[in-house]
């Protein structure tokens, strides 16, 4: 399996973060609201120092995937609040299907128990995202709820399927 790892986002990216997401456009753009968000390099130097101050200031925690030094994802937690936090991920379309992502999940979330002192992640995927479903379920996340209507995604509306991994399910 190729290595990779997980590097804190870096502002100075912001380029390279750009053209990722633009490459990825019409692949991300079925399950991720933002897209809409980074149609100019500044739309993503912005973002990347909000991760950056969010990063600083405990609120959330972003990270690249790197694969031969080059950023081929994200990974990270967000709404970080009385030691829970909600997962969130997205992979470039070449590295799919390779189990980078679970690996990329397992590693976020024992940090995450181990590090962050968080107790509880959070993760939810649209019903139909079937890779996003596969990902979580192989990371040990146990699905625990469905928000009805719960995304919209360009003007349609998406369920969503809640899953959770709790401190206590690693490593059972």
């Amino acid at each position: 399996m190729e290595q990779i790892r997980l590097l804190p986002v870096q502002k100075k990216r912001y380029e390279e973060f750009f053209e990722l997401t633009r490459k990825n456009d019409a692949f991300l753009r079925v399950w991720l609201p933002w897209l809409d968000a980074m149609q100019t390099p500044v739309n993503s130097f912005r973002y990347l120092a909000d991760c950056e101050h969010k990063f600083r200031h405990q609120l959330a925690y972003h990270y690249f995937l790197i694969s031969n030094d080059a950023i081929i994802g994200t990974i990270g937690l967000r709404d970080v609040i009385d030691r829970t936090a909600l997962v969130g991920y997205w992979l470039d379309e070449a590295h799919t299907c390779r189990g980078i992502m679970s690996q990329a999940l397992g590693t976020l979330s024992l940090h995450a128990f181990e590090r962050l002192n968080i107790d509880t992640l959070f993760l939810r995927c649209a019903e139909l995202n079937a890779a996003s479903n596969r990902v979580a379920q192989k990371a040990g996340f146990h699905r625990s709820g469905r928000i009805n209507n719960g995304e919209n995604l360009y003007g349609v509306l998406h369920d969503l399927i809640v899953y959770r991994l709790d401190r206590a399910d690693v490593g059972r």
